[in-house]
């Protein structure tokens, strides 16, 4: 039996490789493939950079408060907070609690603050490696970060804490007191290393 080749179907089908391949070069991709427009895509790394963004500014923030917390209570003489434990009121009071167990006090906001500054270098790492290559993005990383804690996470928040110690020190005494029970777990086992050099 002859085979009957419909008429118009064999120009359609070889009209079309053309238009594939030069959707192909155009969008770098082949045609069907969405991946450039889902959110995981290029276009979707802008709400997830920006929701990055915004967990280091929340983490810098904490790191600020810890930085500020240690400075200001650490400066204050004993005399003045047992005075304001004595006349004051409750922040007053915690205040003293905390500042009668230095040891404890310390490696609260030291346990604290390194944990808000490795959260910050690691969220950085990824948002940086998202846009750039790995060797550069390391390099880019380490100094963005390194800056940014030393400046805003250190310096400006333990002058912040000096100038104003003792409004700051009743200010951050109950936080401080909810971040020390939050960290109790893992509190003991550092107090135990950390109180011989101290003593």
């Amino acid at each position: 039996m002859k085979k009957r080749r419909v008429r118009g179907a064999w120009p359609v089908i070889r009209g079309r490789l053309p238009v594939r391949q030069a959707a192909t070069r155009r969008n770098g991709r082949p045609p069907g493939d969405s991946s450039g427009d889902h959110p995981s895509g290029s276009h979707g790394r802008y709400p997830i950079g920006r929701g990055r963004g915004a967990a280091v500014a929340v983490l810098l923030s904490l790191s600020a408060f810890f930085s500020s917390s240690e400075t200001a209570i650490f400066s204050l003489p004993r005399e003045w907070i047992e005075q304001q434990a004595t006349t004051g009121g409750g922040q007053a009071r915690v205040l003293k609690e905390l500042h009668d167990d230095p040891h404890r006090l310390l490696v609260t906001l030291l346990v604290g603050n390194n944990i808000v500054n490795i959260a910050i270098s690691s969220i950085t790492t990824v948002l940086i490696a998202t846009y750039l290559p790995p060797g550069p993005a390391i390099v880019v990383t380490t100094v963005f970060t390194s800056v940014l804690i030393l400046i805003f996470g250190e310096i400006v928040p333990k002058a912040f804490g000096l100038g104003n110690a003792k409004r700051w020190a009743l200010t951050i005494a109950s936080p401080v007191r909810l971040v020390e029970r939050v960290l109790s777990p893992l509190i003991p086992t550092e107090v135990s290393i950390e109180r011989p050099y101290m003593d």
